[in-house]
């Protein structure tokens, strides 16, 4: 049921989801708090999923047991919203589609049984792009040599250590102007 900027159904998996997110307050969090309870459920269902098949290549296991789950964020908040101080960022400043830290930083939940600590926590940044070439070392596969690949492995970040990351970082957002640019 679209509503404001938000497409939020009335329930997902029987659970009620439009017009039941609070802020920490107790205020409506809106159509956009609700979509994100709307993602927490769904991906509650993920994991209940993963602890409840057996994994077909580890006999007497769960896939739970074997399976590294990323949960993350692609931006920031949204630029529509217009709630005074960035409470949605944790007061950064900036949100989607502008260049300060409020809308390049988002936080990242890794969990991988048996590889990753539980506890463990890493300030290293890393972004989406690192994600094909960690997969592919997990893996056991070489990187393609036919193009030019912009992430690294982020395995040493998921143990809490540092990362070589040849080229450094950097943002360019095409909605920005074209003074705006963070390296």
């Amino acid at each position: 049921e679209k509503d404001g900027d938000y497409a939020v159904p009335k329930t997902i998996d029987g659970k009620a989801v439009k017009g039941v997110s609070r802020w920490i307050d107790g205020t409506p969090a809106g159509d956009r708090g609700d979509m994100i309870l709307e993602n927490d459920i769904a991906f509650g269902k993920l994991l209940e999923t993963l602890r409840d098949t057996e994994d077909p290549l580890w006999p007497g296991h769960r896939l739970i047991e074997n399976t590294l789950i990323i949960f993350t964020s692609d931006n920031g908040p949204n630029v529509v919203d217009k709630l005074g101080r960035n409470r949605e960022s944790g007061g950064l400043r900036g949100k989607k589609a502008k260049l300060w830290e409020g809308g390049i930083r988002v936080p990242g939940i890794a969990r991988w049984p048996g590889h990753i600590k539980p506890g463990t926590t890493s300030s290293v940044p890393v972004i989406g792009s690192d994600l094909f070439p960690t997969i592919l070392s997990i893996v056991g596969s070489e990187l393609p040599k036919d193009r030019g690949i912009d992430g690294v492995d982020m395995r040493p970040a998921l143990a809490g250590k540092p990362v070589e990351r040849p080229v450094p970082l950097y943002w360019r957002n095409h909605l920005a102007p074209a003074d705006n640019h963070v390296a």
